[in-house]
């Protein structure tokens, strides 16, 4: 079963692999030809006929070639699988990790969050409007896992202006409260802007490491503690009044940078495994471009 907005195929197999007719279809030339076909407006609801797809002409090598491409490809989905399979057990160990350190603090390390910030917890902007591209960063949900700085919306310096105590400064710790509940992010020093209405910003006293802060927020123990105080059906939300209530550790500095550099550690190895192997996922789909189209022929004997 496939849902509405696909098609599915069943390629004659004594003409074309499966996987020889996926790869024909996401080259770039098929895909600006189905492109310059789509109907609709917006572009959650673009989409093309059966017919234009069926009528799409493809360049099929013959078999003992689609075999031979097939076979390359799959020696380097081998390897793309072996990264996956690292990455996994990274994230794993990450947080087992996290979740022995953290649940090692004691009981009376804890405090209510606003007694640990210099600053009132509060969220940002309700409505920013349209993009300025010469406005004022505003940070969305998204963002907290980007560079702050790709793709981040722009509001006109009149609303910014309206919403001065939710500006960001170096360090802050900005937290999802409102529809995607937990993510967390730690402004960097070039971050210049305001965040948006789903977002709080927590700024700590210099007790509390902004590192570890974000570590603690993003352990298991904390993201349910943050699932019970979410109030709403329709979309989650947690309120700022409950958040400033919310119980959070203040250990002795030092144990904090010890919790925080263990895991950056951690992260710095996921990230170098993950841009292996994004850099790999992207050798696969040119190397499949070219093999598809003739640019790279494959060798009558089996590629090594």
């Amino acid at each position: 079963m496939v849902s509405g907005k696909m098609i599915g195929l069943r390629p004659k197999t004594k003409v074309i692999l499966p996987q020889i007719l996926a790869g024909l279809l996401s080259t770039s030339a098929i895909q600006e030809f189905l492109n310059t076909r789509t109907t609709g407006m917006a572009e959650s609801q673009t989409n093309f006929a059966d017919e234009a797809l069926l009528a799409t002409r493809l360049n099929v090598p013959p078999m003992c070639e689609q075999r031979r491409i097939a076979a390359v490809l799959d020696m380097v989905d081998d390897q793309i699988a072996i990264f996956k399979r690292i990455l996994a057990k990274l994230r794993l160990e990450m947080e087992g990790v996290r979740d022995d350190l953290i649940g090692a603090l004691p009981p009376d390390a804890f405090f209510p969050l606003a007694d640990l910030c210099v600053a009132d917890i509060c969220y940002g902007i309700v409505q920013s409007g349209g993009y300025v591209a010469e406005g004022v960063p505003v940070l969305a949900i998204r963002d907290l896992g980007g560079d702050f700085a790709t793709g981040v919306h722009r509001t006109s310096k009149s609303i910014d202006a309206q919403y001065r105590r939710s500006r960001v400064a170096s360090g802050d710790v900005l937290l999802s409260i409102k529809g995607t509940i937990g993510r967390v992010g730690v402004a960097p020093e070039y971050y210049v802007g305001n965040i948006s209405r789903e977002i709080a910003r927590l700024r700590f006293a210099p007790r509390v490491d902004s590192n570890f802060a974000r570590q603690y927020l993003l352990s298991r123990a904390a993201q349910r503690r943050l699932d019970l105080a979410v109030v709403g059906t329709t979309r989650a939300e947690i309120s700022i009044h409950v958040l400033k209530r919310f119980s959070f550790p203040a250990p002795d500095i030092a144990i904090q940078y010890r919790i925080a550099e263990a895991m950056n550690e951690l992260e710095r190895r996921i990230d170098a495994e993950r841009n292996a192997l994004e850099k790999l996922q992207a050798v696969r789909r040119g190397l499949f471009e070219d093999l598809l189209t003739g640019g790279v022929r494959v060798p009558l004997e089996r590629a090594s």
